[in-house]
C-alpha cells in the first residue's frame, strides 16, 4: 500500500481512540508559476496516541520538503512546500505530478495544460474515496473490529480538499468556491470526482502583440506611401524623359525645315 494511504488510515485510527480528526489538503497552481502544497491535520482532543500520529505525519511530511508547523495547543500539525519555476510548461508538470506520484491519494487522474497567444487553459479531473483507503487494510494487518471502529469514525471526520490553478475558473463541481480555489468535501461512503477548469488570459502577450502588429501596420502604410511616391517619381521622370525627345525631334524637324 502506498505510505500516504497508509498514514491515512493511520489519522483515522488514531480518530477512533482520541476523537475526530479534521484534514485539509490543497494544492495550488499560481500565475507567477509556484506550486503549492498545504497540508493541515488537527484532533479534537489530544493524547499520546494523536500526538504520535502527529509526530510520524511530521517526519513524513518533512522528507517530502515540506515546512512543518507543530501547533501542541491546538494539537494540530500544517506543513507546506512552494517550488517556483521559469517556465509555464514546468509549473505545470510538477503540478500534475503531486495527483499523479506513486504516494497520491487521487485516482483516474486527468490533467491537461494548454497554452495558446490569448489564453492559456488548465484542466483537471480525479477520483477520491476514503472508504477504498480504508479498504486497503490487509497490508497493515487490521483486524476486522479495527476497522468497523474505524469505519464509524471516519463517518464524523472532517476531510476537504482545495485547488487552484491559473486564471478564472470557467467550470467546476466544487461543493464551493472562493475566487479561483475549488473546494470539494469528502464523505465516508462516497466517491468524489473533483473537475476544474481555468482560462488565463495572456494580457502582456496580446498587447505586446497589438503593438508589434500596430508597428507592421505602420510599417506598411509607409512602404505603401514609399512605393506610391517612388511610382510617382518613376512616372514623372519618364514623362519627363519622353517630353523631351518628343521637343528634340519637333527641333530637329523646325531646323530641317529652316535650312531648306
Amino acid at each position: 500500500m502506498k505510505k500516504t494511504l497508509l498514514l491515512t488510515v493511520a489519522v483515522m485510527m488514531a480518530s477512533a481512540l482520541s476523537g475526530c480528526a479534521s484534514g485539509q489538503l490543497q494544492y495550488t497552481l499560481s500565475d507567477d508559476l509556484t506550486v503549492k502544497t498545504h497540508y493541515h491535520i488537527a484532533f479534537e482532543s489530544a493524547d499520546e496516541n494523536s500526538s504520535s500520529y502527529l509526530n510520524e505525519i511530521g517526519a513524513y511530511w518533512a522528507e517530502r520538503g515540506m515546512a512543518i508547523y507543530a501547533d501542541k495547543d491546538a494539537n494540530s500539525i500544517t506543513g507546506d512546500k512552494e517550488e517556483r519555476f521559469r517556465i509555464k510548461k514546468e509549473a505545470a508538470e510538477a503540478f500534475a505530478a503531486v495527483f499523479t506520484a506513486e504516494d497520491t491519494i487521487f485516482s483516474n487522474v486527468s490533467f491537461y495544460y494548454n497554452p495558446s497567444l490569448a489564453y492559456d487553459t488548465y484542466s483537471l479531473s480525479a477520483d477520491i474515496s476514503l472508504e477504498d483507503i480504508i479498504r486497503q487494510n490487509e497490508i497493515q494487518n487490521i483486524s476486522a473490529d479495527q476497522v468497523k471502529n474505524i469505519e464509524e469514525m471516519a463517518k464524523q471526520c472532517a476531510f476537504e480538499i482545495f485547488i487552484a490553478m491559473p486564471g478564472n475558473v470557467t467550470e467546476t463541481n466544487a461543493d464551493s468556491r472562493d475566487g479561483n480555489m475549488c473546494a470539494w468535501k469528502l464523505e465516508y461512503g462516497k466517491t468524489v470526482s473533483i473537475m476544474i477548469q481555468t482560462r488565463l488570459e495572456n494580457t502582456d502577450a496580446m498587447q505586446e502583440y497589438n503593438k508589434l502588429t500596430g508597428i507592421v501596420e505602420n510599417n506598411n502604410m509607409l512602404l505603401i506611401v514609399c512605393a506610391s511616391a517612388a511610382g510617382f517619381c518613376i512616372l514623372t521622370i519618364a514623362l519627363s524623359v519622353v517630353l523631351r525627345k518628343a521637343m528634340r525631334k519637333r527641333a530637329l524637324k523646325i531646323r530641317v525645315k529652316d535650312f531648306r
